[in-house]
């Protein structure tokens, strides 16, 4: 009981609490006799624990033993908050998130019908969120926005107008990125919350797509904490991680010294994270070879650098990532254009360009058609 009606505040505080808290829970079913809630439990150990040692592995066995006890208890309310657990904090990882998002709808209505009103509306909120971060165009990621309930809480970070901004930023071309923008959004991003670590990875993305690698590693260090620490439970950590390397990297080439080592240790770190991630999750195995591919071309190993291009290209095509795969024609087109390549980064910059008016960010094909006219 105590965990149930302090869970959001022990997450707020340390993973590494909440799983603990679980791991007695399961402890005590295990001396004294399981309970309706046992699935719930273990759901959440599932997720926890992925959390705590930041791999994957042994997810799958938790996540089965889960479903067979929600099968052979069958409580309609457990139940249905053993699955929400599940999809939130274990198929978000090592299913393609894709997926998760159709599964997430259809675990909201459960939830609603069984009087949990909180989690259905998070359920709903999460769905929108792993469409979005799945690469689908911006079209429908802001439609699925604007379809949100309300949320029974009063956090500016969780509107829909919050949540939308990114994306709206790059794909309307009336509306840009400044710096009183950036401020409020790090103001927004001060509040500890678990829409201000979902927003960071947004904006991190945004910045990175937008060509800004310094602010978004700016904006994105003081929720580092928040995200990797104590709200790392859904696989939006993976996309932080995937692009402050991203970041790094854009910033490597102009840098110097200490700062230089700085990026190269951030960028390192990205990429050894993932890489783990990678071998239980089909979605961030073009995450990590982008990273591969930045970081032998940092190296000056430029024919490996193309080579891992190419397959990221094809990785994130194959996934349905959208967003990815023009950001990955992109990186690929200054490789070329260094190379003094310049009829093939050329190809390259039109195919990012129309990879990304598939995506919807016509703010970055304006940008492209500029940068592509000046190569020509």
């Amino acid at each position: 009981m105590i965990n149930a009606a302090s869970g959001q505040a022990q997450t707020l505080t340390s993973v590494r609490l909440v799983c603990r808290n679980v791991m007695c829970a399961l402890r005590l079913f295990y001396r004294h006799g399981y309970t309706n809630a046992l699935p719930y439990y273990l759901a959440a150990y599932a997720g926890f624990r992925a959390a705590v040692l930041r791999d994957l592995r042994g997810v799958e066995r938790h996540v089965e033993a889960a479903q067979c006890w929600k099968t052979q208890i069958s409580d309609p309310v457990y139940g249905a908050k053993a699955e929400y657990l599940l999809q939130e904090f274990s198929y978000g990882w090592i299913r393609p998130r894709r997926e998760v998002v159709g599964a997430l709808l259809g675990v909201a209505e459960e939830l609603r019908e069984v009087g949990d009103i909180q989690d259905a509306t998070n359920a709903h909120y999460l769905s929108s969120r792993y469409l979005a971060l799945s690469g689908a165009c911006i079209p429908a990621v802001l439609e699925a926005f604007r379809a949100l309930p309300t949320r029974l809480d009063s956090d500016p970070s969780g509107h829909a107008e919050s949540l939308s901004e990114p994306y709206l930023r790059l794909s309307n071309p009336a509306l840009g990125i400044d710096q009183p923008m950036l401020d409020r959004v790090q103001a927004a991003l001060a509040r500890p919350s678990s829409y201000a670590s979902q927003l960071a990875a947004d904006w991190l993305a945004c910045l990175c797509y937008w060509g800004d690698p310094r602010a978004a590693l700016r904006i994105s260090e003081p929720v580092r904490a928040l995200v990797l620490e104590r709200l790392s439970t859904s696989s939006h950590v993976a996309d932080y991680m995937f692009f402050r390397g991203v970041a790094a990297a854009m910033l490597v080439g102009t840098a110097r010294g200490r700062a230089r080592m700085g990026f190269q240790r951030e960028l390192r770190a990205s990429l050894r994270q993932l890489r783990i991630w990678a071998r239980h999750g089909p979605d961030f195995v073009h995450m990590a070879q982008l990273l591969e591919a930045e970081r032998a071309r940092l190296r000056g190993a430029a024919e490996r650098a193309l080579s891992l291009y190419w397959k990221t290209a094809e990785r994130a095509s194959s996934n349905g990532y959208q967003n990815h795969l023009a950001l990955v024609y992109e990186r690929q087109a200054i490789l070329l254009r260094e190379g003094h390549r310049y009829s093939q980064a050329e190809e390259a910059l039109r195919n990012a360009s129309e990879a990304y008016a598939a995506w919807g960010a016509h703010c970055k094909v304006i940008q492209l058609r500029t940068r592509l006219g000046q190569l020509i």
